[in-house]
């Protein structure tokens, strides 16, 4: 199998779907995916994403007024 990096499965993949569906990380598995008895993915046994699986995202600053008094008390509340 071909490796992909995060970034170009994440501009391939589903192109005309907005972003908040995108994956925000991609893990490659050198073997079969876990499954379950039934037979569907087991998502508890898959491996944790490092951080050469995150698929880097441009910060976009608010736009807006409601957005930057959104923002603001988000910094507040998290001392940023």
């Amino acid at each position: 199998m071909m490796p992909c990096s995060p970034a170009r499965c994440a501009t391939g993949s589903l192109p005309a779907c907005p972003t908040t569906w995108r994956r925000g990380a991609f893990v490659q598995l050198d073997a079969a995916p876990p499954l379950m008895p039934n037979g569907k993915l087991d998502h508890l046994a898959l491996p944790e994403p490092d951080d050469t699986a995150l698929v880097p995202a441009a910060y976009e600053a608010p736009i807006g007024p409601v957005e930057q008094i959104l923002a603001g008390v988000w910094r507040a509340l998290l001392g940023v």
